[in-house]
């Protein structure tokens, strides 16, 4: 045995050894002890032992530093828990809810669900009683008025309108702008986010591809002016009303309150809102269309008519409501699918991926050869047929089963074919004889002839006119949407025929205030909107027609705020969608993705707006409920869409959340795995149903006592979340709030505390409180605040010293914020100054059980620990600790039940503060002298407290200007330690509503480029000779070869992606200020965001491992080799040894390694977050099909089917513009035959 001491280096001694002989060494094992290194090796084929006898600074973590190990991570834990103990009043919080607590009840999920969707249904049948009303005055009104052909109306244009801000912002003078403007006077709501609105008037909006002087249009805005009357007393009866309207079918919309409308920030900033084009508009004036769209690609459809093809197609696209099939087929002399191999023989659903999908295969369609006619409307029939065969295929094949009511009346309704063409050399009248006609015409074709030299359209009007349909001339890409929208006119003549109540719902859609807004953040946001028909009822019902359509929005929030989460419990949510399954609202919905202007690309912080997501539309539930068990899912989607009285089903979901604000396109920051019962209802009068997912089974049983009343005072540190706590109906929170905080703090004696009578802010009473709890929480926590200074006091002086200001003792602690949540919604708190570090924290988390503090603490109760430990959950953003706080909290409960959560928010550096100090003082034991353990020596021992996620709550690393706090940990050899022996769990799911950076094709230049724009091109050259000149002279005045940007730049490839650049390992190492020059500099590929899917993975700790090293650390090593990408830069000097133990009662746990500085050579490309915890799913063609067929079921939306009517006349659009034509004709004949019988 050899011991060799001092102060040798390992790599050293490790050198010496293989210089010792030339004979090839072998090292075979060694071992760490204490202080001691021992190493087995084999030299010339003898074994020898060597003990290397460390220094202290060569122990970085070893068995002698366990009991280091515990007094840290025990001091610290005690030292911080009795701080929150203390400061919180948690022993006397404890002892009150004991002291009235009684016994637990059983949560009654099914009553529950029933009564959340009574009370949703009786809101929502306001609005239906509304918009009848509205639908009853514009018919009688109609039938009152006549058309008059010169007429001049100077009515509200709201695009002409001046409010009073406008008017103190003109240079000229009052009268000038009025001669082309109107003034009207408008005044700031909160029930409109704040827009500025005229409860006295509506205003009218007319497209801008309508004459706004036109007679139809002033007619018709004459006509329905006594609609006011109607809006008004709506919104009188029913407070709560949003924008009321109603759509002309000549195009104009009048609005109720009145506004001015909107400027457009997208699209070009062009106004190209058309209210006939709105889902609620097409979907009340017609029923569920099935529509083949048939493109002519032949060679004469190139250059400018393929533009109009394209556009066309978009627009009849945009006619297409979530309750429609569609197919689209190109033919020349062979029909095809324009989508082929994926839609063939089918029709798809028509949602906004399938319809953004169908508009990109319809971009690359290359006109050549001839047009076949014939086998294009053949394939055309035959595809009706045969998806109709399967129809009914299925409807048989259902009649056993338990659906048979709902598929057997299932039909294949309003079939249409629309031909787009340059023009038809036939009429093909045999293929309509054969095929259409002996179904009594089922399917109305729809002919549109394209280009403006079309010399013969004789063909294309009679088969329009032959089959129900409507023929129209687009000549040039202004034609396109005044044309398009005509054929709804003819599709809804069934319903106006037989006066049929098509009344409606959307699905989920974007207010257009909020959908032109910058940020979206204007605007009603998130809406669906109930629509009925108007019909002209003046002659008899085969003289019917669509005059338009009135409706009346509902905000998501509407519907939000009915649901009492104050009784679902702790971790319960609920969920609304659509008759299809399509979400409105769920806590895993994220309708918008925040977009980066490519202009500030090279920005290290650039700006980002919030723009809708493209598929926000059609969210599935099954796209947003992260299940283990897919066929469970299934089955739980299927009970909710029937929604009636159905078993209820248990699922075990993940359940991501605490999003970040500043990238919420990563989805989520935490995790949890829990079991959830679903219960489910439909919403009467609606195609709604109600969803709630339940996480408890019972909740506590409360009684009043005299007691509780004595001592009930007002204070200005309450807050109520902002949900729904009285039967009658609150427009404005704050008034209710205020009511609330008036009647609980005065014993109920107050002169306005209501029993129906109006309130100081003339808001109604609450009589009836549909949640108890709230009171009695309020009467427990009454004299929180007089327990908090007193509590404060005794932090400094052991005698309850009244000259101690409880702020002075917060202020010395670092506390900024002591707070409670109950489940009931209420908070109550105490701030130490004005200036708070997070000065919106009480506002923000206000609503208590949805708050991410309160659900991890609930979480954590779950897992068997009161202290949750939490940083700012947008902290990744912040890099000074001065700006950062760390909030603690602990849960008061009953068997399990969180009855509310306490806590206190400290400034982080007072937190650091006081890690440090029991780091400083501990004591070493004397056993071990020669072993040291320092977080203070960062250079040889990194130490970190992480949380639950893995998210880094305390590193020695940080200094007084930087804290890595609330980063995800990046030393990845570590973390994946910690995951290979079980510490973390981690858990992946796939996120359907996220968008990738996508790389866009790159188009060849148009050769006719250059000759439109010689100049533009030969400025484009000297700019780029100029550039190349500035880069050289730059590369070789200031930087090597090495740090060229042609060096740096990878070489295969004409263009770069920014997020390869940024991930690249050597851009990294490169100065700031070249980073900026690089990315300026380089050729970016051309990128758009992109819908796509992701599969994310988060950490999730695992108790049951990390309690059972509560008193003794674990303790281990791992080799930094496995991350080198050579194995020549593999030195045994990469073994790194580390411990973790559990900071007992905490989220924490305390993990001190071996610093990887040594080998910092083969981590160079670990160091940094992990790459795979977001990686988008690629997938292939098949599996793209797959889903798309998967989602484009069709779905029973109607009771009978409506495409036809016995009052029908047969003579359609085209044959009436003909017969006007011969009418021209005649009298024209008539005039020239006067004159020459003049002349002669």
């Amino acid at each position: 045995m050899t011991f060799i001491s001092g102060s040798i280096k390992l790599c050293s001694f490790l050198e010496y050894l293989k210089k010792d002989s030339e004979k090839k060494d072998k090292v075979l094992d060694f071992i760490i002890t204490d202080e001691r290194l021992q190493i087995s090796i084999t030299l010339s084929n003898e074994n020898y032992q060597f003990v290397l006898l460390l220094p202290p600074e060569e122990v970085n973590v070893s068995k002698g530093a366990e009991i280091t190990m515990k007094a840290v991570v025990k001091v610290f834990g005690d030292k911080m828990n009795q701080l929150v103990y203390g400061f919180t009043s948690y022993r006397f919080l404890e002892q009150k809810y004991d002291k009235y607590f009684q016994h637990f009840i059983k949560l009654d999920g099914r009553s529950l669900v029933n009564e959340i969707a009574n009370d949703i249904g009786k809101m929502l049948k306001k609005k239906i009683k509304a918009v009848e009303k509205l639908v009853e005055v514009a018919e009688n009104e109609n039938i009152k008025s006549h058309y008059e052909e010169t007429i001049d109306l100077d009515y509200l244009n709201n695009k002409k309108l001046l409010s009073d801000d406008d008017l103190q912002a003109m240079n000229e003078t009052v009268e000038n702008a009025m001669k082309t403007y109107k003034y009207i006077h408008l005044v700031q709501d909160k029930k409109y986010n704040d827009e500025m609105i005229n409860y006295n008037l509506s205003t009218i909006h007319v497209p801008t591809n309508v004459f706004d002087k036109a007679p139809e249009i002033q007619n018709g805005v004459n006509w329905t002016q006594t609609l006011d009357g109607q809006f008004q007393k709506n919104h009188k009866t029913d407070q709560s009303s949003k924008w009321q309207y109603f759509c002309s079918s000549d195009g104009f919309f009048r609005i109720y309150p009145g506004i001015k409308w909107p400027k457009n920030n997208t699209d070009g900033r062009i106004d190209t809102f058309d209210c006939r084009m709105r889902s609620w508009y097409i979907k009340a004036a017609t029923t569920p269309k099935n529509i083949i769209v048939l493109i002519d690609s032949s060679g004469s459809m190139k250059g400018l008519r393929m533009k109009i093809t394209h556009s066309t197609v978009d627009k009849i696209l945009q006619t297409l409501s979530d309750e429609d099939h569609f197919n689209i087929i190109q033919f020349t002399d062979e029909p095809s699918y324009v989508d082929e191999g994926c839609s063939n023989r089918t029709l798809i659903h028509a949602s906004e991926p399938n319809k953004r999908r169908m508009l990109e295969k319809v971009k690359n369609i290359k006109p050549r050869q001839k047009a076949n006619f014939t086998k294009a409307l053949i394939e055309a029939f035959e595809l009706f047929e045969e998806v109709e065969s399967n129809l009914s295929n299925n409807s048989e094949q259902s009649k056993q089963s338990k659906q048979s009511k709902q598929m057997e009346n299932r039909k294949l309704c309003n079939k249409a074919l629309m031909l787009i063409t340059d023009g038809a050399p036939e009429s093909y009248e045999k293929v309509f004889q054969e095929y259409n006609w002996p179904s009594n015409k089922s399917v109305r074709v729809f002919t549109f002839l394209i280009g403006r030299e079309v010399s013969e359209s004789r063909n294309a009007k009679w088969m329009a006119d032959a089959n129900r349909g409507y023929y129209t001339h687009i000549s040039t890409l202004a034609d396109v949407q005044e044309n398009v929208q005509e054929y709804i006119k003819v599709m809804s003549r069934p319903l106006a025929f037989g006066r049929t109540k098509n009344h409606i719902w959307t699905s989920l859609y974007a207010d257009y205030i909020t959908e032109v807004s910058d940020n979206k953040d204007r605007g009603l946001q998130y809406i669906v909107s109930f629509a009925a028909p108007v019909y002209d009822l003046k002659g008899y019902y085969n003289e019917s027609k669509l005059l338009g359509v009135a409706g009346t929005d509902v905000t998501v929030q509407q519907i939000q705020d009915l649901i009492p989460y104050n009784r679902l419990g702790p971790n319960a949510y609920a969920f609304v969608v659509t008759h299809q399954g399509y979400v409105l609202f769920h806590p895993n919905f994220q309708p918008t993705f925040l977009k980066q202007d490519p202009e500030d690309g090279f920005d290290p912080n650039p700006a980002k707006i919030q723009e809708l997501h493209p598929n926000f539309q059609n969210v599935d539930i099954t796209d947003v409920e992260y299940s283990q068990d897919d066929e469970l899912l299934q089955q739980m989607r299927t009970k909710l869409l029937l929604g009636k009285k159905r078993e209820p089903i248990t699922l075990t979901l993940k359940v991501p959340y605490d999003v970040d604000n500043n990238c919420p396109e990563f989805g989520k920051k935490r995790i949890a795995v829990r079991n959830y019962t679903f219960y489910y209802s439909k919403i009467a009068e609606t195609e709604f149903s109600l969803g709630i997912a339940l996480a408890q089974k019972r909740v506590p049983s409360i009684s009043y006592r005299t007691d509780m009343t004595k001592s009930r005072k007002k204070d200005d540190h309450t807050e109520l979340a902002t949900w729904r706590y009285c039967k009658h109906e609150w427009t404005d929170f704050n008034e209710l709030q205020n009511f609330l905080v008036n009647k609980f703090s005065d014993n109920g004696n107050n002169k306005n505390s209501g029993d129906g009578k109006k309130s100081k802010g003339g808001g109604k009473g609450c009589s009836e409180y549909s949640d108890s709890y709230l009171q009695w929480d309020w009467s427990i926590t009454s004299d929180i605040l007089d327990e908090w200074t007193k509590r404060a006091r005794e932090q400094v002086s052991a005698s309850y010293d009244t000259r101690v200001k409880p702020k002075e003792v917060y202020k010395s602690f670092g506390v900024e914020q002591v707070f409670l949540w109950t489940s009931a919604g209420l908070t109550k708190y105490v701030t130490a100054s004005a200036n708070l570090t997070e000065p919106n924290f009480i506002k923000e988390n206000r609503e208590t059980v949805k708050n991410k503090y309160y659900r991890q603490t609930v979480e954590g109760l779950e897992y068997g620990y009161n202290y949750t430990y939490s940083v700012p959950y947008h902290s990744e953003m912040f890099t000074h600790p001065k700006n950062l706080v760390i909030t603690i909290t602990a849960p008061i409960y009953k068997q399990k039940f969180t009855m509310l959560v306490v806590g206190l928010q400290m400034k982080y550096l007072s937190f650091t503060q006081r890690m440090e100090e029991v780091i400083e003082n501990m004591s070493v034991p004397q056993t071990n002298p020669d072993s040291s353990l320092s977080c203070k020596d960062n250079k040889q021992i990194t130490c970190y407290i992480l949380d639950s996620n893995g998210y880094i709550i305390y590193s020695n690393m940080d200094n007084e200007n930087m804290t890595s706090a609330g980063k995800l940990l990046e030393d990845q050899s570590l973390m994946q330690e910690l995951i290979d022996n079980n510490f973390y769990k981690q858990e992946k799911y796939l996120n359907q509503q996220v968008m990738c950076k996508k790389q866009l094709p790159k188009d060849g230049e148009n050769s006719a480029a250059f000759l439109l724009n010689p100049f533009k091109q030969l400025a484009n050259f000297i700019f780029w000779m100029f550039t190349e000149t500035v880069i050289f002279l730059y590369e070789w005045s200031w930087f090597t070869e090495d740090y060229s940007v042609h060096a740096q730049a990878p070489k295969k490839h004409t263009c770069y992606l920014f997020s390869d650049l940024q991930e690249s390992s050597k851009f990294s190492t490169l100065p700031k200020s070249y980073q900026h020059h690089l990315l300026q500099t380089v050729p970016l590929c051309p990128t758009m965001d992109m819908p796509c899917a992701m599969y994310q993975t988060r950490n999730r700790i695992n108790f049951n491992k990390l309690k059972k090293y509560r008193y003794n650390p674990f303790v281990s090593s791992t080799s930094d080799c496995k991350y080198c990408s050579d194995p020549a830069d593999c030195m045994p000097q990469c073994n790194r040894s580390y411990t973790v133990q559990w900071i007992d009662d905490t989220n924490l746990m305390f993990v001190a390694a071996a610093s990887p500085v040594r080998c910092f050579k083969c981590l160079s490309e670990k160091m940094g977050p992990p790459s795979d915890m977001n990686i988008e799913k690629m997938y292939t063609e098949e599996e793209t099909c797959d889903t798309l067929l998967n989602k484009s079921v069709l779905i029973k939306t109607r009771d009978e089917c409506i495409d036809s009517h016995e009052s029908e006349p047969e003579l359609e659009s085209g044959q009436a513009r003909n017969s006007v034509s011969y009418v021209i004709l005649a009298l024209t004949f008539v005039l020239c035959l006067t004159a020459n019988q003049k002349s002669v």
